[in-house]
């Protein structure tokens, strides 16, 4: 009963974290305008306390494992057999959220900074050295929270204003057949 009444709690407090970044992403896409810090704030609260539950889920599971295995009705030990398949990725998935919860505020310029990344856009069916051919390439610009710009530019633009010529190296003149580099 109780590992039933922890994953109930787990899945309402991880709906919680869905809602609260739903209404975080709302605002720094400019749809909405609610205090994202707030929304931030409640996500990292409901995620914590969704953790606390799945690990005393993963303790349930591991200690009555004996006991599920002799019930004599087949499907509550078939549902027994599925959470404990899927208990290691959805734990992952929790931790990795987490960590990426407590950057997030760093990330959307919350501490006052703005910021902008490059997102290389990679083709992985044309292998390079960095994972793949970059196709295309995307500046995306964060202040106070807001997502201020987003623009996706073809890679050949940017060589376009290359001055000059580079000799690559020989394994990619040899291998790759590029003239240049």
């Amino acid at each position: 009963v109780s590992l039933g009444q922890n994953l109930s709690q787990a899945s309402l407090h991880l709906s919680k974290v869905v809602f609260s970044l739903g209404q975080a992403t709302d605002s720094i896409l400019g749809k909405s305008s609610t205090d994202i810090t707030a929304d931030l704030g409640v996500a990292q609260a409901e995620i914590n306390r969704a953790h606390e539950l799945l690990s005393l889920i993963s303790a349930d599971l591991a200690a009555d494992r004996p006991n599920f295995k002799k019930l004599p009705l087949p499907f509550i030990t078939n549902l027994y057999s599925q959470l404990e398949t899927q208990m290691p990725r959805i734990t992952t998935s929790v931790s990795t959220l987490r960590s990426l919860l407590t950057v997030t505020p760093n990330i959307i310029g919350l501490d006052g900074r703005k910021k902008t990344y490059l997102v290389l856009l990679q083709n992985n069916a044309e292998l390079r050295p960095t994972g793949g051919f970059i196709g295309s390439f995307a500046l995306i610009t964060f202040d106070s929270g807001k997502l201020l710009d987003f623009q996706v530019e073809d890679v050949y633009s940017a060589d376009g204003q290359l001055q000059g010529h580079v000799e690559p190296p020989s394994p990619i003149k040899e291998y790759l057949g590029e003239a240049n580099w």
